[in-house]
């Protein structure tokens, strides 16, 4: 039996060297990875925080839209839709603008004021001016010229000289001025 003790204590003696070499890296490498732990814990825990507030204030913010959103009458929705149908886009910013709150009651009384409806009606105007087409010279809305472009082009010069004359005799006759 001490035969079989003594090849253990030196198996022994040089494994614990091999150990003792090979426990500073493993000692090494437990530290590091406890001070990896570490880290990543502190890291966790500060998202867990974040997280936490995070839901908190959009459970905040879902709060106040159901408020919102429950106390919107849908019939009044759909009256201001067909209320603001006729408008255009810059004309509902208009009326919205107008509001004094945003809701729908608040839009529908602002649609309903006469400032913005004079508002409306001087823009829809101003457009309308400027799309214009100009009007035709004096002499064609008089009716100066009674025969179409098509035969003007076709007559020749010395008939378009007498055609010419005519005109100018009837226009004088109609502006009361004397021939010169």
């Amino acid at each position: 039996m001490e035969n079989e003790e003594l090849p253990k204590n030196e198996n022994d003696d040089s494994t614990s060297l091999n150990e003792n070499g090979e426990n500073q890296e493993k000692s090494n490498d437990l530290k590091s990875a406890l001070a990896q732990k570490e880290h990543f814990r502190e890291k966790a825990q500060k998202l867990e925080e974040q997280l936490k507030a995070a839901q908190g204030k959009n459970q905040e913010g879902n709060k106040n839209e159901s408020n919102v959103s429950n106390g919107t009458d849908p019939l009044e929705i759909v009256t201001l839709s067909k209320s603001l149908s006729s408008y255009s886009d810059e004309e509902t910013k208009l009326i919205i603008d107008a509001a004094k709150d945003k809701t729908p009651k608040g839009i529908l009384a602002a649609l309903n004021s006469e400032v913005v409806k004079d508002a409306i009606a001087y823009r829809r105007e101003k457009v309308e001016r400027e799309n214009k087409r100009p009007e035709p010279t004096e002499g064609f809305s008089n009716g100066f010229i009674d025969k179409p472009m098509k035969e003007i082009e076709k007559m020749t010069n010395e008939e378009f000289t007498v055609y010419e004359r005519e005109l100018l005799e009837k226009s004088k006759q109609r502006t009361g001025r004397s021939g010169a």
